[in-house]
């Protein structure tokens, strides 16, 4: 079964309000109402609170999220994208994204490779024989 696991942070300076609302922009509005958030409480290294936001969607949602993305991202990240397949790669079955956090609070897909992101780690399970290369082709991903 697939899976898209999505992370973000909210550092004591962030309203969690925001951060929170750019993660949940990036799902397709029908996943938004019916995604749980799970929220951590940590410190930072000055014991600054940080507040880790966690969600995760299985199956069809993760689908369904897979090709939202790919119908939302620019050419121009996609074309990055392709470029940084490898390095985003594992074991031909995961693909890691970090995601502008202060895009997507607009609304928006931007690829980055620092700074303040939303991670998304996708999971994709695949037909014997068949390539993550080959799925993101398809869905107009990569």
């Amino acid at each position: 079964m697939s899976s898209a696991y999505i992370e973000a942070f909210s550092h004591a300076t962030e309203d969690l309000n925001k951060v929170s609302k750019a993660m949940l922009n990036l799902l397709p509005p029908e996943l938004r109402g019916k995604v749980e958030v799970s929220y951590e409480v940590v410190k930072g290294h000055y014991d600054n609170q940080i507040v880790i936001l966690r969600t995760e969607l299985k199956g069809e949602d993760a689908e369904c999220f897979i090709k939202y993305i790919a119908s939302s991202m620019s050419e121009v990240d996609k074309a990055i994208l392709r470029a940084t397949l490898d390095l985003r790669m594992e074991e031909s079955r995961s693909l890691y994204l970090r995601l502008d956090k202060g895009a997507a609070y607009a609304g928006k897909f931007k690829l980055v490779d620092r700074g303040e992101a939303i991670k998304v780690k996708l999971t994709l399970t695949l037909p014997r024989g068949r390539s993550l290369r080959s799925y993101l082709s398809e869905v107009g991903l990569a």
